[in-house]
């Protein structure tokens, strides 16, 4: 009596599938291909025949070309890290030096900001030492330049904020002094606000010093802020 095809599609259905061999590594196909040669071990001699030295060779060759390359990419990725410090430290340069052009007073503002939103990222990039030695990609290069103008500008800005306060409130103070007359409350506020002006006009050089020691390129959080 002829079995139902119903029954034989149901069948099929749940058998167990052969599962899918895990494909070896070249490590371990080169260790069974020597565990091969040493069943036919022939006394103190291992025979190999041409086709498996052939193998055997082949398969030594691409694990070295592995390692070749897993050591390049370490050093190519030491070379990354180098390269990224080297710019943090030419940034933390640049802030420094925008941050003291914009401590001088009174015309330091305008040095420090002014000097720095007209400067072309694309004209210095040409005048780069690892540009013009060929050691560095231009539009990499490019990049770079625009983050130093960016810092540059930050830097200047932070530095002007207290000279900006400082010179409005002893312009005040000096306004007050001029037409208080005789009127000895006002004379006292005038020389208070031009005191104070005073005090908060010259802590712009603490921002220098704040970005030349307290400032450090190797930190994760560098540049993120001020």
């Amino acid at each position: 009596m002829p079995i139902n095809p119903f029954i034989n599609n149901l069948s099929s259905a749940f058998s167990a599938h052969p599962p899918t061999p895990r494909k070896s590594s070249p490590r371990e196909e080169l260790d069974d291909d020597f565990a091969t040669a040493n069943d036919d071990n022939n006394g103190d001699t291992v025979e190999f025949s041409n086709k498996s030295a052939s193998k055997i060779s082949k398969k030594i060759d691409k694990l070295q070309e592995a390692q070749d390359n897993a050591d390049e990419l370490q050093e190519l990725k030491e070379q990354q890290q180098l390269l990224q410090q080297l710019d943090k430290e030419e940034i933390h340069a640049a802030k420094v030096k925008a941050s003291f052009w914009g401590s001088i007073p009174y015309i330091g503002p305008f040095i420090g900001i002014f000097s720095n939103v007209f400067v072309s990222p694309e004209s210095n990039v040409a005048n780069r030492t690892d540009v013009r030695l060929n050691g560095r990609d231009e539009d990499d290069a490019l990049k770079q330049e625009k983050r130093i103008k960016t810092a540059k500008i930050k830097a200047a800005l932070v530095t002007a904020v207290p000279q900006v306060i400082g010179f409005t409130l002893t312009t005040i103070g000096g306004f007050m002094t001029k037409h208080a007359e005789e009127n000895k409350k006002s004379t006292s506020l005038a020389k208070a606000l031009m005191l104070a002006g005073t005090i908060i006009g010259t802590t712009c050089g603490l921002t220098t010093l704040g970005y030349w020691l307290g400032e450090k390129p190797a930190s994760k959080d560098f540049n993120k802020t001020l």
